[in-house]
């Protein structure tokens, strides 16, 4: 549970266009240039290393989505992160596998018959363990929305070796 004023101050950043600065107009966006987002987002972070992360880890996350998402993925996930109703995360290092993205263990199986037709993408059962989740809690938007590193399995069902099967998932 967070205190008031980190409620106001990022309301106050979503407020001032910020989270979506650099994306087209018809999402809520400046178009600024990446490079002006970044500098002007320096100063939040002087203020806030804190508060800026959760600008940061939501400016990413929606940015991954727009880049290799779906249309509805961006406009459902990624266009809800942009306008700060929802912030973003990313769940990808595990306590035994740090940065070696072939040790990753944790396991995504299809979601019961049928997971393929979701309109958002295939429904997967996610298991397993991550680390460093910063801004993975809080009550600052109404969702929080995971990008989480995990494998499939092979044909027969098991592991498969190295970085073979490995997706994200949101």
């Amino acid at each position: 549970v967070l205190p008031r004023a980190t409620h106001d101050a990022m309301a106050a950043y979503v407020a001032s266009g910020m989270l979506a600065a650099a994306q087209d107009h018809d999402i809520g966006g400046m178009q600024l240039p990446c490079v002006v987002e970044m500098a002007a987002n320096a100063f939040f972070s002087k203020a806030s290393v804190a508060m800026a992360a959760y600008a940061m880890l939501t400016s990413g996350n929606a940015n991954l989505l727009m880049a290799h998402g779906t249309p509805l993925q961006r406009e459902v996930f990624a266009k809800n992160e942009f306008a700060g109703r929802w912030f973003g995360t990313m769940c990808l290092s595990e306590p035994q596998a740090g940065s070696s993205l072939s040790d990753i263990s944790t396991r995504a199986l299809p979601d019961g018959d049928g997971f393929e037709a979701d309109p958002l993408g295939p429904r997967y059962r996610l298991s397993g363990h991550k680390m460093w989740i910063s801004a993975g809690e809080h009550e600052l938007t109404e969702n929080i929305v995971h990008l989480v590193l995990a494998k499939t399995p092979g044909s027969d069902g098991r592991p498969v070796p190295g970085t073979r099967g490995l997706s994200l998932f949101i």
